[in-house]
């Protein structure tokens, strides 16, 4: 069986952003200086996308980064998993040019976490969709053999 990969994707801002700071910092490093360097290790780092791969046969886990296709990150022992969640997460950004002028922006995203030892954690799947989240939650289920509890309203409620 292969492993079951989450990968959270980059918004299209962060990943132009990413290739704009790195089309820059070569040309600043083949024009200017050094500088060059941190524009392209900061476009790199915008570029790199997050997860979780879970190995169901070995009982293993890892939180990954990938970046051009390559994957890192190290294995650990994949607990004793009671139950896995959907949340509803709010979020606030603040952005502006100075402090008389700024804007705050609210947005919201649907996690999906597994839950072992009471209270313990591991973030799997961010995503801004209601569906796919539940979508990727029901089928972690099945493959865990555990039950997903809907958390993305006031009052929880146990999935069938």
């Amino acid at each position: 069986m292969e492993n079951l990969r989450f990968i959270n994707k980059n918004s299209f801002l962060r990943t132009i952003s990413g290739y704009i700071l790195i089309i820059n910092g070569i040309i600043f490093l083949l024009i200017y200086s050094f500088l060059g360097l941190f524009f392209i290790i900061s476009g790199l780092w915008l570029l790199v996308k997050t997860g979780v791969e879970i190995n169901i046969e070995n009982k293993k886990y890892r939180y990954l980064y990938k970046l051009f296709g390559i994957s890192v990150g190290s294995w650990e022992k994949l607990p004793k998993i009671e139950y896995i969640s959907v949340f509803k997460v709010h979020l606030k950004y603040k952005a502006g040019l100075s402090l008389s002028i700024e804007h705050e922006f609210k947005d919201s995203m649907y996690r999906i976490i597994l839950f072992y030892n009471t209270n313990q954690t591991i973030n799997v799947f961010e995503t801004k969709n209601i569906k796919e989240a539940f979508k990727h939650a029901k089928f972690l289920a099945q493959f865990l053999s555990v039950d997903v509890l809907d958390a993305t309203q006031k009052k929880s409620k146990w999935l069938d």
